[in-house]
């Protein structure tokens, strides 16, 4: 009876998909098939070929005897755990040893498991020691041991002698250094890329698909946790590598290695800097998903586990999606891992997911606070049990380091004594974490050291700060802009709030610039909706430090005239005071403030139709313009993804993806531009939203003529600060009204919504007694302004936050409405007022001299009621409109959808009387009602207007969502960003007869040369002395532009 055992098996060549059958040996005798013996020696005992002569290497177990030798040898593919070979070799044995009589050789009483593409290697006589002691070396402990004999054995093995055993011994040594707890972690990594890289020169895809794509796979973890080079651009080859190895690893041939190279992809998604940060996120929990699918508890219950708190991490640093909610599901995911990784079985792992569950609940939201950092607490510290500086000197320092975050962020227990907890532990990590040897890891602690010295109560004070400082500073040294600029970002935001902490405020106006420099990086990298958002909150909270060091200069400066010597305190400040005067911190403030806002508006509006200067050659310009197309209907596009879905669609990334290479596109365009004509800067600037310079806003005052001021707010958390400016100004006038958000919410915003935003269900239905004292906002808000606003007889506002709600035209100063003194208008910021008094749509307009429109076409005027009864109001607002500039109106049926794309294009003026839709859920699809259905904000923007004005006299539209960096999002965006030059707007509900009024008063005064904001406001003053005590009436219309 034969020894050696062997089954036919059905193979598909991945190379030409050509079916066909394989023998593929089970055992194998040296002494009977010395053939195979040879084969086995030369590590090709399971190599293939196709009938089109494609080689490949079958993943497959082996059991080897030689008699003479005494080997009984379990050669095992990649993947196939300890238990599994248990189980293979109680099948295999049976079937050898029916050819033995008793009683047994000793030898095959032990069978010797060792990897398959080690198998030439341990047959090598003058290698057997060495590798069988290899063979066993499985612990991490052992990892320095297995390095040193497989540096050993290689000294023994040249390339030439045996190519297969030459690569299988350098991925083994490279697995081992990867692993290695001795010696340099940075040497030992490059070392590992090192011997994975000599591997792949015998490791090709073509003649060892299997081990190629298991060194690619573990080449792309060597990189993802390498620690020389740019950080960022070994996670790009990280991904590289995984995405390599998954070209072999299918589903479909390699189920298990497929799901463990999905996991590794996901860590590095995870940890990827290039790219979107939110969408990199995604990326990961999408490949975590993958994983499980065949990671499942039940085949896998190590990598399950695993994968659970890779997908944990990803939830726990989610972007997208309810904050809270990702906690909870990343707490959910940490407690499915710890159902496996238990403290017995594996501590190593226990320990990590202890640690990761502390982390989910130091930051979660649902809950008691104190009740959360407090089971952190609880589970760094069970971490602890396991992670202790001997075993595990990096893990243990990674966790000091998080039990100190929670020590400083603790509720229950003595503050001061927190504190000094904090820094304990922190400083406990820093023993371990040296800037040699983990640079990034050690600049993360020197940072939250810091936030420990900055709060510390303990100690003096003074010394406190300086500590906090000096260790920022070093933090600084490693998170620099080019290679951590998230990082950088937030190091150097707190090193500014600890100047400001010492009142050096040209320190912290430093800082907070180097801070700032990082932010629009990222924020304009930022291309998907969701990280825009996110960038945009994060640069607006900088300039709101920035505008309050600002103020905090000219308050000190204000006091250090007052009283240079008396008061020692302010003596003291003095010397540490900038050598900016009072007039360079207003135009600072002014212009971080216009920083702060509607920056994404702003990128849009670069995108509609602007003169360019002559000198810009044509083909530069053409090329633009089909790039500008594109990226038109890319933002229409966008404009369709819900703002909060859970998920970003495969539609919306392909469109995020799109936008991402016409932006680069477009700026190499524009660079060329800047290139070829001097001429062309104020125009690139333009086209790339770039915020204006103090010398624009100089334009724009000159621009409105000697009798418009603008004001421009920016609410802080206890303060407002206006900036007020005109035309011949050196700089603006910055004034700071104390007053807080929670005043201005509560005082009277709260009231407002009811008495105003809400009339007809507060006091219509409800029958509740109107006070308006909303209204006396006025005399905080806008009475300090009045020196500075003197006699100009038109104000733009420009507000900030909360106030874009209010109609601040109609806040009393003085007991009479801020209209009855001067004309008002508003505008999202000052840049986009520029571009819209500046667009083309017929050359610059005027807003206090009048306008003319040199646009062909007639004005375009709709009307359609919803019900019968309204008939006489809507439709007599469309015909009396409509008669004044000698047009026929489009009304009932007529007022539609199509007829509506097909007239605004070309009109000069744009008038609907209809009713609206204000979307609170999702701002862009608000609408106004036509006789066929919604028109929404994104038709809208769907449309190139060339209109002086667009009026919907409609309810609630003026209405905007507003999202982080104070980015208006709705109806009046949309109209600007389709071309409009202005537009007029109700902010509620209003009734239709008094409308009607306002609206033929306004146009009929708009039709004697009055300008716009003129027009509405003699148009708000007859309705005002009609009703004087119903703001509800009178107040709602804004002109925006």
């Amino acid at each position: 009876m034969p020894i050696s055992l062997s089954q036919t098996i059905d193979l598909t060549c991945p190379a030409c998909q050509a079916t066909f059958p394989a023998e593929v040996w089970l055992i194998v005798d040296a002494a009977e098939r010395p053939d195979l013996a040879a084969r086995c020696r030369d590590g090709l005992i399971f190599a293939v070929a196709c009938p089109n002569g494609h080689t490949e290497m079958l993943p497959a177990p082996l059991l080897y005897h030689d008699r003479a030798r005494e080997q009984l040898i379990l050669a095992v593919p990649p993947g196939m755990d300890e238990s599994q070979a248990r189980a293979l070799n109680a099948q295999l044995m049976p079937l050898l040893l029916a050819n033995f009589s008793a009683p047994l050789p000793s030898y095959l009483e032990q069978t010797q498991v060792v990897p398959l593409q080690l198998l030439p290697v341990v047959l090598a006589d003058d290698l057997l020691p060495l590798l069988q002691e290899i063979a066993h070396l499985t612990r991490l402990s052992d990892m320095p041991r297995k390095v040193e004999l497989c540096q050993r054995a290689l000294r023994l093995l040249q390339r030439e002698d045996n190519p297969p055993l030459w690569a299988a011994l350098q991925g083994e040594l490279a697995n081992a250094l990867n692993q290695n707890p001795q010696g340099s972690r940075a040497e030992n990594l490059e070392s590992a890329i090192e011997h994975y890289e000599l591997a792949l020169q015998v490791y090709t895809r073509q003649a060892f698909p299997a081990d190629w794509a298991m060194t690619q796979n573990n080449l792309g973890e060597a990189y993802r946790n390498r620690i020389r080079g740019e950080r960022a651009e070994n996670l790009e080859s990280a991904i590289e590598h995984y995405e390599l190895a998954l070209q072999v690893y299918t589903r479909q041939a390699f189920p298990e290695q497929w799901a463990t190279t999905q996991n590794n992809l996901a860590n590095a998604y995870s940890d990827r800097i290039r790219g979107e940060r939110a969408e990199n996120l995604e990326s990961a929990i999408e490949h975590y998903e993958l994983a499980l699918q065949v990671r499942t508890r039940q085949a896998f219950p190590e990598q399950w586990a695993t994968t659970q708190n890779n997908l944990a991490n990803a939830y726990l640093n989610r972007i997208r999606g309810e904050r809270a909610e990702n906690l909870e599901r990343a707490i959910e995911h940490y407690e499915l891992a710890l159902q496996v990784r238990t403290r017995q079985a594996f501590p190593e792992q226990w320990a990590t997911t202890q640690n990761n569950l502390a982390t989910a609940y130091l930051n979660r939201i649902r809950g008691e606070r104190a009740e959360n950092l407090e089971r952190a607490i609880e589970h760094y510290e069970l971490a602890l049990q396991v992670r202790t500086r001997q075993a595990f000197p990096e893990q243990w320092a990674t966790t000091q380091n998080n039990l100190a975050t929670a020590y400083l962020n603790r509720i229950r227990g003595e503050r001061a004594e927190n504190l000094e907890r904090a820094i304990e532990h922190y400083e406990l990590a820093l023993q371990v974490r040296t800037r040699q040897a983990f640079p990034a890891d050690w600049a993360m602690t020197q940072n939250n050291l810091a936030n420990a010295y900055l709060n510390r109560i303990r100690g003096e004070r003074a010394e406190n700060l300086e500590r906090a400082i000096e260790h920022y500073e070093l933090a600084l040294q490693v998170r620099t802009r080019a290679q951590f600029p998230t990082e950088h970002r937030q190091t150097a935001r707190n090193l500014g709030d600890a100047h400001a902490a010492r009142k050096a405020w040209s320190a912290a106006r430093a800082a907070n610039a180097q801070a700032i420099q990082s932010a629009e990086g990222l924020f304009r990298s930022a291309v998907d909706p969701i990280t825009q958002r996110h960038e945009a909150r994060e640069l607006a909270a900088l300039y709101d430090r920035d505008i309050s060091v600002c103020l905090h200069i000219i308050a000190s400066r204000e006091a250090v005239k007052q009283s240079p010597t008396s008061d020692a305190g302010i003596a003291s400040s003095q010397k540490t005071l900038p050598a900016m005067t009072k007039e360079d911190a207003a135009r600072d403030a002014l212009l971080a403030a216009e920083a702060a806002r509607s920056r994404a508006f702003l990128k849009q509006m670069g995108l509609r139709d602007v003169a360019p200067p002559a000198e810009i050659p044509e083909a530069l310009l053409a090329r633009e313009g089909e790039i500008i197309e594109q990226l038109r209907q890319i933002e229409a596009g966008l404009a369709g993804v819900h703002p909060h879905a859970e998920r970003a669609s495969e539609r919306e990334r392909t469109l995020v993806a799109q936008r991402a290479a016409l932006v680069r596109q477009l700026d190499e365009a524009l660079e060329a531009m800047l290139a070829a004509t001097s001429a062309a800067g104020e125009y690139v600037a333009l086209r790339r939203g770039e915020t204006p310079t103090w010398e624009d806003l100089r334009a724009l005052a000159e621009h409105l003529s000697q009798e418009a001021a603008l004001v421009e707010f920016h609410a802080l958390d206890n303060q407002i600060a206006a900036m007020v400016w005109r035309a011949g100004w050196e700089a603006p006038q910055l004034i700071a009204i104390p007053l807080g958000r929670e005043r201005l919410l509560y005082r009277y915003l709260l009231p407002y919504q009811d008495e105003a935003l809400n009339y007809w269900q507060y006091a219509r239905i409800a029958g509740r007694e109107l006070h308006n004292d909303w209204l006396r906002l006025g005399d905080e808000l806008l009475a300090p302004l009045e020196p500075a606003i003197g006699d100009a007889s038109l104000v733009y506002f420009i507000p900030h936050g909360y106030l874009h709600t209010i109609p601040l035209h109609a806040l009393a100063v003085r007991g009479k409405p801020f209209i009855a003194e001067r004309a008002a208008a508003y505008a999202p910021s000052a840049a986009a007022l520029a571009r819209a008094v500046n667009t083309d749509n017929g050359g610059p307009t005027n807003a206090v001299n009048g306008q003319r429109s040199s646009v062909a076409g007639q004005p375009l005027v709709m009307g359609y009621p919803l019900r019968p009864e309204e008939r006489p109001t809507f439709l007599g607002e469309a015909e009396g409109v409509a008669k004044l500039f000698g047009v026929t109106p489009l009304v009932n049926q007529a007022a539609n959808s199509d007829a509506l794309m097909q007239g605004a294009p070309h009109a000069p003026l744009i008038h609907l009387s209809c009713h609206g839709i204000f979307n609170a859920d999702d701002a862009l699809a608000s609408a106004v009602l036509l006789a066929d259905g919604e028109f929404t904000a994104r038709q809208w923007m769907g449309l190139k207007l060339h209109a002086d004005l667009v009026t919907l006299s409609a309810c609630q539209l003026a209405f905007s969502e507003l999202n982080p960096g104070d980015d208006l999002v709705g109806m009046t965006r949309a109209l600007l960003y389709a071309g409009a030059s202005a537009v007029l707007l109700a902010l509620w509900s209003v009734r239709s007869d008094t409308t009607m009024a306002w609206m033929l008063d306004f146009y009929t005064r708009l039709r004697q040369g009055q300008a716009r904001a003129f027009a509405a406001r003699e148009a708000t003053l007859a309705l005002y002395n009609a009703y004087p005590n119903e703001p509800h009436i009178w107040a709602p219309f804004m002109v925006v532009g």
